[in-house]
């Protein structure tokens, strides 16, 4: 899968920290991570904006704004975003889940020890594939499931787009969403992840030229309702089983060169 990586995102949420320690321990944080993630973002506010209906139908705007730490590594092939309630940790060069795992590993014992974690709760990553036209408007060497793409409807000279299909299976708490489609001059990364790859220097408005396939695979525990007690170990556990369902549903839809992420 690696080659046709284009955009990777992993989160792990947990109990919220309080603004007091967060304030206080923010710096701390930082320092044990500056020797891997030295670039400090402008952007260190979250705005979060809540739309409140009363029973007259009359809404209220209500704006709050949080502090974040926002790092990423010397080249911005890596980034990190921590909040009072999460951690997402993103990267444009995907080079194996070992490499990954240790990243998170390290930066999960960091926060752990500097704000006092006592539970975790959704664990999850995504992996962002793109393929690029090579003349047959089927990806027909690519894609060994092309029903995963697109139906066999026939139109004259019409090449099919479009995304039709966001497909949902659950193997206990472990959710896989698959999400695949064929764009023409479509955006490098969704405009769902917000200002995240910017930080990676992706640009929001950056366009693909051409006609691209793409292959969306979002793989998540989630165990509604509940607070698991937060283990490092425990997480990485998940991430292992997410990384074998991503794999077994990336074999099943791509002629994938090695049988699983490396």
């Amino acid at each position: 899968m690696n080659e046709n990586l284009i955009y990777v995102l992993a989160k792990v949420d947990f109990g919220r920290i309080t603004e007091s320690r967060f304030k206080d321990r923010s710096d701390a944080v930082q320092e044990a991570l500056r020797k891997d993630y030295p670039i400090v973002n402008e952007n260190n506010i979250l705005t979060t904006i809540q739309f409140d209906f009363n029973k007259s139908n009359e809404h209220k705007i209500n704006q709050s704004n949080e502090r974040i730490i926002n790092l990423c590594s010397s080249n911005r092939d890596w980034g990190i975003r921590i909040t009072q309630n999460f951690l997402m940790l993103q990267t444009k060069r995907y080079d194996g889940f070992d490499k990954f795992i240790n990243r998170m590993r390290a930066i999960l014992t960091v926060i752990e020890k500097e704000f006092e974690l006592y539970h975790s709760a959704f664990v999850g990553i995504r992996f962002v594939n793109k393929f690029q036209y090579n003349g047959d408007d089927d990806f027909k060497d690519v894609f060994r499931r092309r029903d995963f793409i697109q139906p066999e409807l026939h139109f004259d000279n019409s090449l099919k787009a479009g995304s039709n299909l966001n497909a949902h299976y659950f193997a206990g708490f472990n959710n896989l969403k698959i999400n695949s489609g064929i764009m023409i001059d479509g955006p490098k990364v969704a405009g769902e992840f917000t200002d995240l790859p910017s930080d990676l220097g992706i640009q929001s408005d950056e366009i693909l030229e051409g006609v691209w396939a793409h292959l969306d695979i979002d793989c998540f525990y989630n165990e509604p309702d509940v607070l698991n007690d937060f283990s490092v170990e425990d997480i990485t556990e998940k991430y292992s089983a997410l990384r074998k369902l991503a794999n077994e549903a990336y074999v099943q839809i791509i002629f994938a060169k090695i049988p699983e992420l490396s």
